[in-house]
């Protein structure tokens, strides 16, 4: 993917870019230097102490330190770094600091170039509040609609109580530079109001620099789609088509895909494209916009759009539009920033309209569990392989043996699916996330599986509470712990012939000894694996029972072929027996040694009649197993219990209900102290991970009898936060 090589010097300016600072981390940092590596541009890597062994930091010419969890939002050590390490221009990538006025103004002053829009741009396009007291002008009021709100000066909390009371309950609180659903709340009634505005406030402070808030009215049943822009220094602004990104979690988006099923080919759908397109373009030239930049909006269920908000930057989904139209979008972002014109780069209205071709979907594989509230699940991603399959590209900033931070995004990696139909991109999607191994982590991989199975999604008439309506907490709970299970007995037989053959090709004795005059049966053995089914917290024991079959007589001179044994095996104590077939001599002596000192193989195997192979891989030090087949939808993690395990300790008791952690992260609050009464609901604890907050609240009424952590304390998920004694105690 690349635009065209200009022929011409550029028409305004001749500043040519030979050194890039990549102000960002993980994938999107590894994304713009894999683009500025094949154009021959050098590239500086910032990095915070977490992120030090990360890939991007490697990947780049060189990299520089800033220091602890919140050095990208360090602007003047950002830009001093540019100027250290002779840089002659500043990527944002998105989030941090890409939306902030402040930063593209001291990027600029300090002689550099901003690879997005004027900082001007920024002010007045990346605040929701003022691109909303801008559009709301008569100029534009015909043009772009916008939803009933209040975007006024005042930052009380009791103004923008008011003004909920006056829109009408449920409302929603944003936070002006934010994205990404960070400093995002939805508020349903009156007594929710303080803390999610307190919540609101510090989310955007922690993420964008800037705790100003907004408020607009929140629709329960409505399409997400946004268009991408770009505006060259010539004044001309040009549509890249839109994106649906209607399938969203906690406000963020989970997936999203082009064109549009709501724009279909025929005249109703070209039409809204058409109108939704031209405002998008109106929006970008009512400030002269440059760069890369994306509108977004909301449709009803009568086609009616409201403008939302504008992203000042690049957006984690601008891969889609990449697929369908050939370009390279950061090069695009280089070009223009040197100085050229679009049309110079044959990038015209109708050079869109015909190198448009195909449709393309991403889906954002994240490390979080589905089954409790799609929080975050940090830790180590002890094996990650991508899937290889025609027309799917992955943009991750991980491998195996990466850290998951709790201090930023848990992103494994964006999968992106190109098809000639939208059937076939899906179908590719679905291939891809099956075949894709990941081990160590709880990944919203099966879901995303679930998602793309379901027949609202894929008739393409769905809207933002897809997830809450279709797939609610019951019903995925339901469908994924029902598939975990049917794939647990067909996991644990794979480890057993895995370990047999491991232990047959580490034996001396057993490895050169033949097999072929075992005519005595063997006697039954019994392995025992702990796993988790649906939920990490959802721990079961199963047991494998397994007997060799005697093997016939082999003449001397058939020895040379493999040696085709036989097992029966039950799992657990009511299935049936199956009859289990492989090669011993499959391993090749013995398993694949990893620089971890884990092993891994592929074994395969005949069950009945039917054959599968099966990746597995070992941890001899920890005793954990992990089994990846296409058909699990993700890899069943187990845990070897030894035969003579230590009895296991209890936990001391502890009086009334504990309220404990979801997850790893950071107690910003603690709401309501001892002795405090609190109602079923009420806020007790305020957490942070991966920059979002969660409210946990009170299970039943009671009296908060004992706090057990202190505000900005780090805890480990299932950590006891809070004790909830009765209010007869």
């Amino acid at each position: 993917m690349s635009v065209s090589v200009p022929s011409q010097p550029p028409s305004r300016g001749s500043r040519s870019i030979g050194k890039v600072l990549v102000a960002n981390r993980g994938e999107i940092a590894l994304r713009v230097i894999r683009t500025c590596a094949r154009l021959g541009v050098q590239t500086c890597a910032v990095y915070t102490t977490p992120d030090q062994h990360a890939s991007f930091v490697t990947a780049a010419t060189e990299s520089y330190c800033l220091g602890g969890p919140a050095g990208y939002l360090d602007a003047q050590a950002i830009v001093q770094a540019a100027v250290r390490t002779a840089c002659d221009a500043v990527h944002p990538g998105f989030g941090f600091l890409a939306e902030n006025e402040q930063f593209a103004q001291l990027v600029t002053e300090a002689g550099l170039l901003f690879i997005g829009p004027s900082a001007r741009a920024i002010g007045v396009m990346g605040s929701k509040v003022e691109s909303k007291r801008l559009l709301s002008s008569a100029k534009y009021a015909s043009l772009i609609p916008l939803i009933p709100g209040y975007h006024g000066e005042s930052q009380l909390e009791s103004t923008f109580l008011t003004e909920a009371k006056r829109i009408g309950f449920p409302v929603l609180l944003k936070a002006s530079a934010g994205g990404g659903g960070k400093g995002m709340k939805i508020v349903w009634e009156e007594k929710e109001f303080a803390v999610a505005f307190a919540s609101a406030k510090r989310e955007g402070l922690e993420n964008f620099g800037s705790d100003l808030l907004l408020i607009e009215k929140y629709f329960p049943s409505v399409r997400h789609i946004e268009f991408q822009i770009f505006g060259d220094s010539s004044g001309k602004v040009l549509h890249m088509f839109e994106r649906d990104c209607s399938i969203q979690r906690r406000h963020q988006k989970v997936i999203e895909e082009t064109p549009s099923p709501l724009m279909g080919p025929d005249a109703a759908g070209s039409a809204l494209r058409e109108r939704m397109g031209r405002a998008a373009v109106a929006i970008g030239e009512a400030i002269s916009y440059t760069n890369a930049g994306t509108v977004e909006f909301i449709v009803d269920e009568h086609n009616d759009f409201y403008f939302l908000e504008v992203n000042t930057r690049l957006q984690v989904e601008h891969t889609i539009t990449e697929e369908i139209t050939g370009l390279d979008l950061v090069e695009l972002q280089l070009r223009v920033s040197e100085g050229f014109e679009l049309a110079q780069l044959g990038v015209t209205a109708d050079s869109l309209a015909q190198r448009r071709h195909g449709h393309a979907i991403q889906c954002r594989l994240y490390a979080e569990d589905p089954l409790n509230q799609f929080l975050p699940t940090p830790g180590r991603l002890v094996h990650f392989t991508p899937a290889q399959v025609e027309g799917v590209r992955y943009d991750s900033g991980v491998q195996s043996n990466s850290e998951i931070s709790i201090h930023y995004d848990p992103m494994v990696a964006k999968v992106i699916a190109r098809g000639p139909t939208r059937a076939v991109a899906l179908q590719r999607m679905r291939r891809a996330l099956a075949e894709t191994v990941i081990v160590g982590l709880c990944t919203n991989q099966a879901f995303l599986q679930l998602v793309l199975a379901q027949p609202i999604f894929q008739s393409g008439n769905y809207n933002t509470h897809f997830i809450q309506e279709t797939l609610p907490p019951e019903v995925r709970a339901t469908a994924l712990t029902d598939a975990a299970h049917s794939r647990v007995e067909e996991a644990v037989v794979a480890a057993t012939v895995f370990l047999y053959l491991h232990n047959v090709s580490t034996r001396p004795l057993q490895r050169h000894v033949t097999p072929h005059f075992r005519t005595v049966p063997a006697s039954a053995s019994v392995k025992t694996f702990r796993t988790s089914v649906g939920s990490e917290s959802q721990q079961e024991e199963v047991k494998v029972e397994y007997k060799p079959h005697p093997l016939p007589f082999v003449p001397v001179e058939q020895r040379h072929l493999p040696v085709r044994e036989t097992f029966t095996v039950r799992v657990g104590t009511t299935a049936e027996e199956l009859l289990v077939s492989f090669n011993r001599g499959q391993l090749s002596g013995k398993p694949s040694p990893l620089p971890s000192g884990d092993l891994e193989a592929s074994v395969r195997l005949t069950l009945g009649n039917l054959g599968r192979s099966y990746f597995v891989l070992y941890s001899p030090k920890s005793g954990q197993i992990a089994v990846h087949q296409p058909l699990f939808s993700q890899a069943v993690q187990l845990q070897v219990v030894p035969r003579f395990a230590a009895p296991a300790t209890a936990d001391s008791d502890v009086q009334g209900d504990v309220i404990f952690s979801p997850m790893a992260g950071k107690v910003v609050s603690i709401v309501a102290q001892v002795g405090d009464s609190v109602k079923k609901g009420d806020p007790v604890i305020v957490l942070e991970s991966m920059k979002m907050e969660t409210v946990l609240v009170a299970p039943r009424d009671g009296i908060v009898g004992e706090v057990l952590t202190q505000a900005l304390s780090i805890v480990e998920a299932r950590h006891p936060l809070v004790v909830l004694q009765s209010n007869e105690a």
